[in-house]
C-alpha cells in the first residue's frame, strides 16, 4: 500500500452541455501528470454520457477528470429524485489517455481523492439544494481547489 500524499485537486469551472451545467475538477498525480488529450476527450465524452433531462433530474451535477499514478479516470456525477446521486466511471491508460473505456459493476468507483470532491459535492448539494429555498447558483459557486 502506498503512503498517503496529498494530490493538485483543481476546479475548472462549470461546463453547460444538453441544458446540463457540470463543475468540472481535475486531480494530478504529480506537478507532470497531465494529458492534453485526457482533458479533452473527458469534455467531449459528457456529450454522450448525460442523460436527456427529466422532471426528477436537476440538470445538476461534477466531473472529476484524474490524471493517475498507473492509470487515468474520468468520474461523470449528477443529481436525480432529490437526494441520489448517478455515477459514471471511465478509465484509459497513460499510454492511451484519450481511449476512455466505462467501468463494468465489479470496478471500483473512486479512490481516496476522489471521494475528496464527492463528498464535498454531497455537502454542497445538502446545504444548497436541499432547503426550503434551493439555490443552484450557490451550489455551482461551492466548490473545493487545493492541495489535498
Amino acid at each position: 500500500m502506498e503512503i498517503y500524499k496529498p494530490r493538485n485537486i483543481a476546479f475548472n469551472g462549470v461546463q453547460n452541455v444538453n441544458h446540463w451545467q457540470i463543475k468540472s475538477y481535475s486531480i494530478r498525480y504529480n506537478t507532470d501528470a497531465f494529458s492534453k488529450e485526457l482533458e479533452y476527450e473527458s469534455k467531449a465524452l459528457l456529450q454522450s454520457a448525460l442523460p436527456g433531462r427529466t422532471e426528477n433530474s436537476y440538470g445538476l451535477g461534477f466531473m472529476v477528470t484524474h490524471h493517475g499514478k498507473d492509470a487515468n479516470f474520468v468520474l461523470i456525477d449528477w443529481w436525480c429524485n432529490g437526494n441520489e446521486l448517478e455515477h459514471q466511471v471511465y478509465y484509459s491508460s497513460k499510454q492511451t489517455p484519450a481511449k476512455l473505456i466505462r467501468q463494468g459493476v465489479n470496478a471500483p468507483i473512486a479512490c481516496v481523492w476522489d471521494l475528496l470532491i464527492i463528498n464535498h459535492e454531497r455537502n454542497a448539494w445538502v446545504k444548497h439544494m436541499m432547503t426550503q429555498m434551493p439555490d443552484e447558483v450557490e451550489y455551482l459557486n461551492n466548490y473545493i481547489h487545493g492541495l489535498f
